[in-house]
């Protein structure tokens, strides 16, 4: 009877393990994808994120109504966010076009950091499910401190409120900087699925 609960406690342990490995190795490439600020063209994830600091990553499209709502939301959230020196992040996934992408963010005069995450690499780490999907992350603890919804102008597809009256982000980002434990930490996002590959 010990032996097989030892094996058991065996199993789990290497389980464990070989997950704790397999995310390591998936955050390690995600420090290296390339990042487009405008700037420095070489510059990469890790080149913003602080061993001590938070990021915030949106994960969008270009073709998602959802996505495309939150528009203003972007362009005060980038402007704002700078002042507080954490890196805001738009993350397209997959085969995005670029021309496409420059044109996007011309139009609407969106200034942020952007990134192709072309094989789902960051989308799998954070395990991003929906566009758009907000994510705030703390590199010391490399821990999610919240993600879901931005806040509650959608209550599914199709159904916008005229008023928004909960900010889940922005209080959970608050709370954060506060130092304060978050009510939330996760609602469900509404949007377009993200279809990451096996």
């Amino acid at each position: 009877m010990r032996s097989c609960l030892f094996v058991l406690f065996l199993l789990c342990v290497l389980s464990v393990h070989a997950q704790n490995v397999k995310a390591d190795s998936l955050y390690r490439k995600c420090l290296h994808l390339k990042v487009h600020s405008g700037i420095n063209k070489q510059a990469t994830i890790q080149d913003y994120l602080k061993s001590d600091s938070l990021a915030v990553f949106l994960f969008f499209t270009t073709d998602c109504p959802v996505c495309l709502s939150y528009v203003d939301f972007i362009q005060q959230f980038s402007s704002n966010i700078e002042n507080k020196q954490i890196p805001f992040f738009l993350v397209f996934c997959g085969n995005s076009r670029f021309g496409e992408l420059k044109r996007f963010k011309k139009r609407y005069g969106i200034s942020c950091l952007w990134l192709e995450d072309k094989h789902f690499d960051l989308a799998k780490y954070l395990q991003a499910s929906t566009f758009p999907e907000i994510f705030i992350f703390d590199s010391r603890h490399r821990t999610v401190k919240y993600h879901g919804k931005i806040d509650n102008r959608f209550e599914r597809v199709g159904q916008r409120r005229n008023i928004v009256t909960e900010s889940y982000f922005q209080d959970a980002l608050l709370a954060v900087l506060n130092g304060n434990s978050l009510v939330t930490t996760y609602t469900p996002p509404v949007g377009c699925f993200i279809e990451i590959p096996e």
